[in-house]
This record gives C-alpha cells, sequence and structure tokens, in this order.
C-alpha cells in the first residue's frame, strides 16, 4: 500500500495538486509523502507515521477518485485505507517499529559501539518480551533466552497484550465497527509478530559469546564495576595480544585503570566516543619515567575496538566505492581508487571545508609538476 500510494502521486502534478484540497478540507498539515525503500527496511517506521499522518486526507481522496469503481491500484488502495484491520495494523507498526530501529541505528554508527552490544541485546530481548509475556517469568528467569514465550499459558491476555496507545484507543473508538473476527484476527498476527522477532533475535544474537559477553570494559561508564577476569578471557581468546608471560603486568595495568580518580583520566560524557576516549588513554603516560601508563590494557582496547558493530561498515565503503569509481571515471587505477578511498574515510569534514596547509598545497604541486614532465616526455 505505501508503495502504491507514492507512485500514485510521483510522476503527477496535477494529482498533487488534487490533493492539496484533500489536505485543506480535512486539516491536515501537509507534508511529503515518502517511497518506502525494501532493500532499506528501517524506513518503514518513516513511511508508516507519514502514512498515518496523512490518513484522513488519503482515505477521502482515493474514495472520491472517479477511477475508484474500475479494478486497479486506485481501487485496491481506497478500500485499504477504509479497512479497519488495515489502519490498526499501521498503529502497531508505527509502536512497535521504534524500538528495533533504534537499536539498529545504535549499532550502525561509524563508531566504536560493540562494547555496548551485550547490553543492548539483553535490554531489547527483555523489551519485546514484555509486551506479550507475563512479567513474573521475566523476573524470576536469569537467562532470558530459556524462556518458553511461545506457550500460551506464559503469554499476556489479549486486555493487556501490548498493541500501542494509539491502537488501543481506535479499538475503544470503533468498538461497534471492527467484528470479534477482525478482532481476534488482530491479536493473533500481533502474537505471530513477538514470536517471529524473539525467536530472530535468540538464534541470530550472539548472546553466549565469550567475547562480546566480556566486552563491557570497553565502556567507560562501566570502569567502577569491571572484573579483570573478563579481560583476561579476552586475551586468552586472542594471545596475540598479549603472551601469557604478561598477564600480571596487565592486570596491574587493569587495576591501575579501575582505582584511577576521575581527575586522572580523560573526560568521558554523552557525547565522547569510545574509540577517541581510549585513544586518549593511551597517550597517557608515567609522570616519572615518561613511558606508557597503559600499553598492555589499550592494545587490547583498541584491537577489540576494531570489531564492527554489525555490516553497516562494510555497507557504507562499497558507496563510497560506487561514489568514487562512477562510468565517467572508469579507468581510475586501482592505487588511485584506493588512495581515494583512504582520504574519504578518514576525513572528518566535508570536502567544501577541507582547508589543506600549505606543505600538502606545495607536496601537491611538485606531484603535479612531475606528472606533467612525465606525459611530456
Amino acid at each position: 500500500m505505501l508503495v502504491d500510494i507514492y507512485y500514485h502521486f510521483h510522476h503527477s502534478s496535477k494529482r498533487k495538486e488534487q490533493y492539496k484540497e484533500f489536505l485543506d478540507f480535512c486539516d491536515v498539515e501537509p507534508s511529503k509523502l515518502l517511497k518506502h525503500a525494501t532493500t532499506r527496511w528501517l524506513s518503514l517506521e518513516t513511511c508508516v507515521d507519514r502514512t498515518l499522518h496523512h490518513w484522513p486526507a488519503l482515505t477521502s481522496y482515493f474514495n472520491s477518485h472517479c477511477e475508484v469503481e474500475k479494478p486497479g491500484r486506485i481501487q485496491r488502495v481506497a478500500a485499504q485505507l477504509s479497512d479497519h484491520e488495515i489502519h490498526l495494523y499501521f498503529y502497531f507498526l508505527s509502536f512497535i517499529l521504534g524500538p528495533l530501529n533504534n537499536f539498529n541505528t545504535i549499532f550502525q554508527a561509524s563508531e566504536a559501539r560493540i562494547g555496548y552490544l551485550a547490553a543492548e541485546m539483553k535490554t531489547l530481548l527483555r523489551t519485546f518480551l514484555g509486551k506479550f509475556v507475563k512479567s513474573k517469568l521475566i523476573q524470576t528467569t536469569p537467562d532470558l533466552t530459556t524462556i518458553d514465550y511461545s506457550n500460551p499459558d506464559n503469554q499476556l491476555p489479549n486486555s493487556i497484550l501490548s498493541i500501542g496507545p494509539k491502537a488501543r484507543g481506535y479499538l475503544y473508538d470503533h468498538s461497534d465497527d471492527i467484528s470479534p473476527t477482525v478482532l481476534q484476527k488482530l491479536f493473533s498476527s500481533v502474537r505471530q509478530f513477538y514470536c517471529a522477532v524473539v525467536k530472530k533475535m535468540v538464534t541470530k544474537f550472539p548472546f553466549n559469546d565469550p567475547v562480546v559477553s566480556c566486552l563491557a570494559f570497553l565502556n567507560p561508564a562501566e570502569r567502577g564495576n569491571l572484573d579483570f577476569n573478563d579481560t583476561l578471557k579476552i586475551v586468552k581468546r586472542f594471545p596475540v595480544l598479549v603472551p601469557s608471560t604478561q598477564f600480571a603486568a596487565l592486570e596491574e595495568e587493569f587495576i591501575d585503570y579501575q582505582v584511577s580518580p576521575v581527575d586522572e583520566l580523560p573526560k568521558f560524557d554523552s557525547d565522547t566516543r569510545v574509540d577517541s576516549y581510549w585513544a586518549a588513554v593511551s597517550a597517557m603516560t608515567n609522570k616519572i619515567t615518561r613511558t606508557a601508563r597503559f600499553p598492555l590494557l589499550t592494545r587490547v582496547t583498541r584491537a577489540m575496538c576494531c570489531i564492527p558493530n554489525s555490516n553497516a561498515d562494510c555497507e557504507r565503503v562499497f558507496s563510497m566505492v560506487k561514489k568514487i569509481h562512477t562510468e565517467h571515471r572508469a579507468s581510475l587505477d586501482n592505487s588511485t581508487l584506493c588512495d581515494l578511498l583512504t582520504t574519504k574515510i578518514n576525513s572528518d569534514c566535508a570536502c567544501c571545508q577541507l582547508k589543506p596547509d600549505k606543505d600538502l598545497l606545495k607536496t601537491a604541486k611538485k606531484a603535479c609538476v612531475a606528472y606533467n614532465k612525465d606525459c611530456g616526455n
């Protein structure tokens, strides 16, 4: 339906002008109708919310369209917009997609957030279980992945099943228009959705991964709650980082880091990147010997910060390559492509804001002169 609505207006200025009259009539604030890209499912929440915003105007427009009686897109969309069941599903999607999108957005960032993964996975799983599983069962089960969530006896009744306040309000306002069959189908579909989401989390998320579960030490906010055994598990898993003969020295650094006063360590707040924080820690030196204060510990943290949060970084690089190696620049040498890609990835500002220093300009000019000479020869 989202795609049908978008393409109905996409190439027609006349239809857009006609629709503006329905926006005014229904007192709906004008805003752009968005296209849902199936390959970018994070766009679904925004498209659903935008469609709900336009719902009264869209319903009025399509039901009064001159072609509404003819089989096709217009008749199909008009029927869907007038269907209470479809409207309820849209309210439910608007309610439930938020937590999933927030989780994905957090771990699609370019900065290192792998240290937050274990805690955020448990939070997300607990959040979804709490929407359809009895809270007492969640509270008394140490390992949430072992909960029998598909058992109807462990699930909440329809009266308190979480479908969102807007969906509940719609049910209340249209109780006379919604049949018991539609109502039962709605709640059954919601339960199936919750079970499918939780099953996907339990089977795909690395809840029991020994490395992921030990990476909380990367989070500076957890400094006072750390256990050296977690760090020890990591270095044993990756023996190339710290040889066993230096485990004692690593423990000394760990304790020094854990008990150091806050004013001795780099500042960390909600706006500070974790990798930037550990880069500042690695630059700390002993006040007397001027040697690195945490050489072994920061060697481990640097390696762990290299673990990608998701495959978003890879996809981001592929997008950069497509924008650099276009059909108009198809003859780019691989070395040139790699150099441009390296510059793009490691640049902290937009190209229009870049202010090269004199030495860089001088070097570039020399390289250009040398290249022209070679071409002339």
